[in-house]
């Protein structure tokens, strides 16, 4: 019962939009929004256009770990990721996981991405894995 009455007051004065508020029955009467009427308020704009990142165009930078104490490179003199070409279809996650499986026999937690970016006009997505199970011989720094 509290928590419907909970939405119920949040319902009321979401400044979502302020223009579908219903001022006379508002029930915060002596705050600032209500006395400027939300004017202060930043509002989105409707019509905006919103760029889309290609995250299935990326590339994509591992960085994989063990409890983010030690970090694993394939270069065993300088750290770094470890780049995968675009996974275009399907779950980017579940693919990496079966990725280093298959070809490194190692069992991973991969979260999502953290990171896009453009490096050079390559997309790319950077993507925390932590090392679950099996050996590997990878640089550890």
């Amino acid at each position: 019962m509290l928590n419907g009455a909970l939405m119920d007051f949040a319902s009321q004065v979401s400044i979502n939009s302020v223009k579908k508020i219903e001022w006379d029955s508002y029930p915060l009467s002596d705050c600032n929004f209500f006395q400027e009427q939300g004017k202060k308020e930043i509002q989105r704009e409707e019509n905006k256009v919103v760029s889309r990142f290609p995250t299935r165009e990326a590339k994509i930078c591992i960085i994989l770990h063990k409890d983010h104490k030690i970090y694993y490179s394939p270069d065993f003199d300088n750290y770094q990721g470890f780049i995968l070409d675009p996974i275009p279809t399907g779950n980017i996650r579940h693919a990496i996981q079966k990725q280093f499986q298959n070809t490194y026999n190692i069992t991973l937690s991969v979260r999502p991405p953290h990171k896009k970016c453009n490096i050079q006009g390559q997309p790319f997505v950077f993507i925390h894995a932590q090392v679950q199970a099996g050996e590997n011989s990878f640089a550890e720094f």
